[in-house]
């Protein structure tokens, strides 16, 4: 149900040129904001998998999201979405570029947390300012500037 709403948003500050990128495995985010991915990965499986494309499809994702810059980028933070191995270098590598460069290029916009199985919002200066609750949170970030 969260994607529905994040999409909404999404929908009604971005035009109909604008590009997204979700950070996790959720492409219908793109479908219901109708609006095109930054990348060719909408989903982040195979990222994270012990396998040896693993590192070089994160590096392919990674140059594609910087290239286009996209107006807002979802990080989607529940261990569901990408389904990360326990202490693999993909999870770790990915998340730490992932943290890098949102903390530099983008601002908080948008948190929904799942507390006790029900979705909560939280936009803008309140967004900001929330601690999130549980671990099954997703950020939606603007582009700086």
């Amino acid at each position: 149900p969260e994607a529905l709403v994040i999409a909404g948003y999404l929908d009604a500050h971005t035009s109909t040129t604008d590009q997204l990128a979700v950070l996790g495995s959720e492409p219908e985010i793109y479908f219901y904001a109708k609006r095109h991915s930054a990348t060719g990965f909408i989903y982040t499986y195979g990222l994270m998998e012990q396998q040896k494309y693993a590192l070089e499809m994160q590096q392919q994702m990674i140059d594609e999201i910087q290239s286009v810059h996209p107006k807002f980028v979802v990080a989607v933070n529940s261990p569901l979405s990408s389904l990360p191995i326990a202490g693999s270098r993909q999870a770790l590598s990915f998340s730490s570029w992932a943290n890098s460069y949102l903390g530099s290029q983008y601002e908080l916009v948008g948190v929904t947390d799942r507390v006790d199985g029900h979705p909560e919002y939280y936009w803008d200066d309140e967004a900001k300012a929330y601690q999130p609750r549980s671990q099954n949170t997703v950020g939606v970030f603007k582009r700086k500037g």
